[in-house]
């Protein structure tokens, strides 16, 4: 009996204590009934079992929740009426948060649709890994027998175009080359029939072939029957034996696209790829690899242990890595874009110093002006501490209208994520491949957008509410409470923010300014070519079913056949266009008695190429028709490799010896290339002429480049994108019109994509630089705004705080134009001080920035040396910020005496 006294007095001293859990609006109002609750408790505790206490406190426990959110809704709609009868107050704070939320949620929504998403389809896409660079097909088996660090191993070749055979005509379509355990590692199944496995690891007289959903659907009508029906890939016949799930479209579908998977085992007389017995010969490095890792396997370990198996493998071949670094880079394999998880913080790191700046200067903007709005709030918050209001009530209410500024930030900051996500998730980028950019806003987007909201609304209404809840009571109750002379601080916090939104809008403006100007430099600078009255259009006979015999005669017909047409200037066959290079070499040279290496980005090109694509030489010659013979050997070098090699000596007449011929380039801009066709290390060429610098990308300058010449191994083995026709007119000649109306007149059936002009290619290349410098710019211009916002309200602050201090200094005699300069005065100091903080901060960002990046590197060092950018951007700086005070500075000057003091 005593201890159930005990447990019953224990249990009601609980109770009497969560009761004091509930609001203080709500005490306050039922005190009588939670008293009379409570002696009624005592009763009913002492009858009841330990289940009912439960469900007792329980109860208690949801009255106090519910009594808190009533309070919340009643603090919101107070809140929310002050807001409206401050509309333009309301509409800068929440345009401004909007922005500036914006601008983070787009940021994470692009993070989030490449290096953050799983590839569609794939199970267990974390366990995947994958590496940065190709191997050759005996690597893969070398690394598939490693049982210990792997369950499962795959390869595939990509990017492949298939011409497949629909309907009478041939369609470009993309897919993979890949060995018999693809689907099984990824651990896709087929939607209907069956995927590649081991029994298509041996050669049948018909290839299988998997197709994707969409293939299945848009191309052969959803038909049920599709599972054993066949289908002309490249001239020959294949097996439909599977259809892959809806929603897959390979091991990466962003980069590499694709609708159609054929084994290796189908050999090259279905795909050239596999020509030349390419999955003998280690020196062809074609193969994207792979791996399931097992559970408890670090990439790091992995990393470390193929990197030993292949230096082992190249010193077996009897040619020793030289490079003391790694050479292999293992990334994650189950992600849209494969990155390593080390350099995730480097892909991200520009926007981030640019979306933070926005967040701070926006956040400190709309605290400024909270602050502000503070003063006049400073006799309602001392009557509600009078009334005995607690403080932390007080500062929960006052926190609610930050919080409804970012909630109404935060819904207008993500349709406008949605809408520009949408638009880039459409755009067409500049490349060979049908690039697959899909950024469209998901739920992990909305998740950050409420996080970033909740955040930011946080932290621009923390700072005031404490400031308004800390009113001194006798003078705030008074009538003239908000006009009192205060000491003045140099180092407010109100100064303080406006100094930081000075530091980061400058330093947002140096930053962007000095990258700005670099590209369009860059962009504005000689690109070295000519791209007026030039068309472009690409054919693959191969692909499309013709004999190697067929597609060495079918190339040099054409092109007589259009060379002789009226109007033409020069015509040529060619691999490579600018900013679309055919790759990377690598290539000795003998200087002094030493063999020098070096790398330079590849054209494979035809006779004529530089005449047709204006492309200036300044010593020697270009390639004429007699180079295109294997035996001449002939290459032209640019004028950048010929200073950094030989300097001030001429070049003609010395030799490059290649040492690879398939290293793979690749990029979003300036196109890509991936050449898996090799020449013998021991293959040399004589410099024949020194070509002028063509611009290979917008954002770098030129750099060491050589000309190969085309020949018919080359017209027999073309790369992925085909091989273009070039074509130089007449001005004001349709040259599209003329050259189609060729192709016909030699074969119909023959399938020709991607015709444009030079200056089309040259726009798109350019399109999506110019996008990120108005992106950069708006951002910009955006911080200028909001720091001048923010000090034009932080003046006009000091001045209505001051307005009694103001009135007693014109009552003894100050003049006008002395309150005037003493207010600018003190705004001066604020922007001085603000821009010597922002240039030392835009110094040491650009310096971070430029050693981590060297595109950034290339476009800071083609503009630093301007000093236009550092005082254009402290001119724009201070005028605004001049212009900001003026006016809150010119209306304290206008202060009547009589009615400031009156107030007294």
């Amino acid at each position: 009996m005593e201890s159930e006294t005990r447990s019953s007095g224990f249990a009601l001293r609980l109770y009497r204590n969560l009761l004091r859990f509930f609001p203080h609006r709500f005490r306050c109002a039922f005190e009588h009934e939670m008293c009379q609750t409570t002696d009624e408790a005592a009763v009913w505790i002492e009858r009841q079992s330990l289940p009912g206490l439960v469900l007792l406190f329980t109860d208690l426990a949801i009255q106090i929740t519910v009594a808190y959110l009533r309070e919340c809704i009643w603090d919101v709609r107070y809140e929310a009426r002050l807001l409206i009868r401050k509309p333009v107050f309301a509409f800068v704070a929440v345009t401004s948060m909007s922005l500036a939320i914006c601008a983070g949620s787009a940021f994470f929504s692009e993070l989030n649709g490449t290096i953050l998403r799983d590839v569609p389809g794939v199970a267990k896409a974390g366990e995947l890994i994958t590496l940065q660079q190709p191997i050759s097909y005996p690597a893969y088996r070398r690394f598939r027998d490693h049982e210990a660090l792997f369950s499962s191993t795959a390869a595939y070749v990509a990017p492949v175009p298939f011409g497949v055979g629909l309907n009478g005509h041939t369609e470009r379509t993309w897919g993979h080359i890949v060995t018999s355990d693809y689907f099984s590692t990824l651990q896709v199944m087929a939607e209907t029939g069956r995927v590649l496995d081991a029994r298509d690891e041996v050669k049948q007289g018909v290839p299988p072939i998997v197709v994707s959903d969409r293939f299945w659907k848009n191309s052969l009508g959803s038909d049920p029957d599709v599972i054993g029906k066949a289908i002309d890939i490249n001239g020959k016949l294949c097996t439909i034996v599977g259809v892959a799930p809806e929603g897959f479209q390979g091991a990466s579908p962003m980069m590499f696209v694709a609708d159609l998977w054929l084994p290796v085992s189908a050999g090259e007389a279905v795909a050239p790829e596999l020509a030349d017995n390419a999955l003998e010969r280690p020196q062809v490095t074609m193969f994207h690899f792979l791996g399931r890792r097992r559970q408890g396997v670090a990439p790091l370990q992995i990393e470390t242990a193929l990197d030993t198996m292949q230096r082992q493998m190249l010193r077996d071949s009897g040619h020793p890595a030289t490079e003391n670094g790694h050479l292999v880079w293992v990334a994650s394999g189950g992600k849209l874009i494969p990155i390593r998880e080390r350099d995730l913080g480097l892909f991200a790191f520009l926007p981030m110093v640019v979306i933070a700046l926005l967040l701070l200067i926006a956040c400190s903007n709309v605290v400024n002006m909270l602050l502000a709005c503070a003063l006049d709030r400073r006799r309602e918050v001392a009557v509600q501490l009078v009334m005995g209001a607690g403080r932390a009530r007080l500062v929960r209410q006052l926190i609610m209208e930050g919080l409804l500024i970012a909630s109404g930030a935060g819904a207008l900051g993500f349709a406008l994520t949605c809408w520009l996500m949408h638009l880039l998730s459409r755009l067409r980028l500049p490349h060979a491949l049908p690039v697959q950019f899909n950024v469209e806003v998901d739920w992990h987007v909305l998740v950050f957008t409420i996080g970033l909201t909740a955040l930011t609304g946080l932290a621009i209404g923390l700072l005031p509410a404490i400031q308004a809840t800390r009113p001194e009571l006798v003078p705030a109750l008074k009538e003239g409470a908000n006009l009192r002379v205060r000491k003045r601080r140099a180092f407010s916090v109100r100064n303080l923010l406006v100094i930081s939104q000075m530091a980061g809008s400058l330093t947002l403006l140096l930053v962007t300014g000095y990258i700005v100007l670099g590209m369009e430099r860059t962009m504005s600078g000689a690109i070295g070519f000519d791209a007026s009255n030039t068309q472009l259009i690409s054919v693959d006979p191969i692909r499309d079913g013709y004999s190697v015999p067929q597609a060495e005669e079918f190339y040099p017909k054409l092109l007589e056949h259009v060379r002789a047409l009226p109007g033409i200037v020069s015509a040529t066959w060619t691999e490579a266009i600018p900013m679309q290079p055919s790759g990377k070499m690598t290539f000795t040279t003998d200087i002094d008695g030493s063999k020098r290496v070096d790398q330079a980005t590849k054209y494979i090109v035809g006779s004529d190429y530089f005449e047709t694509l204006g492309i200036r030489i300044s010593r020697g010659r270009g390639f004429v028709k007699d180079d295109e013979k294997g035996s001449a050997r002939s290459i032209v070098v640019s004028e950048t490799l010929a200073q950094t090699i030989w300097k001030n000596d001429s070049p003609l007449g010395r030799r490059l010896s290649l040492l690879n011929r398939n290293e793979v380039a690749f990029g979003l801009m300036g196109g890509s290339a991936f050449d898996y066709r090799v020449t013998s290390p021991d293959k040399s060429y004589v410099v024949v002429g020194v070509a002028g610098d063509v611009l290979e990308n917008p954002v770098e300058q030129p750099g060491p480049a050589v000309y190969l010449p085309m020949t018919v191994e080359d017209y027999s083995n073309p790369p992925f994108q085909g091989i273009t026709l070039a074509v130089r007119t007449t001005p004001g000649l349709d040259a599209a019109s003329i050259v189609h109306a060729q192709f016909p007149e030699i074969d119909a059936n023959l399938t020709t994509f991607n015709a444009e002009t030079m200056e089309d290619w040259i726009e798109q290349v350019m399109f999506i630089v110019k996008i990120g410098l108005w992106s950069y710019g708006l951002m910009a211009a955006f911080g200028l705004v909001l720091a001048s916002v923010g000090l034009a309200g932080v003046t006009a602050y000091s001045v209505s705080s001051r307005v009694h201090e103001i009135g007693i200094r014109l009552a003894l005699g100050a003049r006008s134009k002395d309150i005037l300069r003493m207010i600018m005065t003190e705004g001066v100091t604020l922007i001085v001080v603000g821009a010597c903080m922002g240039t030392a901060l835009a110094v040491l960002v650009m310096h971070v920035m430029a050693a981590s990046m060297d595109p950034v590197a290339q476009c800071i060092q083609h503009s630093q040396s301007d000093l236009r950018i550092a005082s254009g951007a402290l001119v724009v700086l201070v005028m605004v910020g001049l212009s900001a005070c003026y006016l809150p500075a010119r209306r304290s000057a206008r202060v009547d005496p009589v009615v400031a003091l009156r107030q007294e």
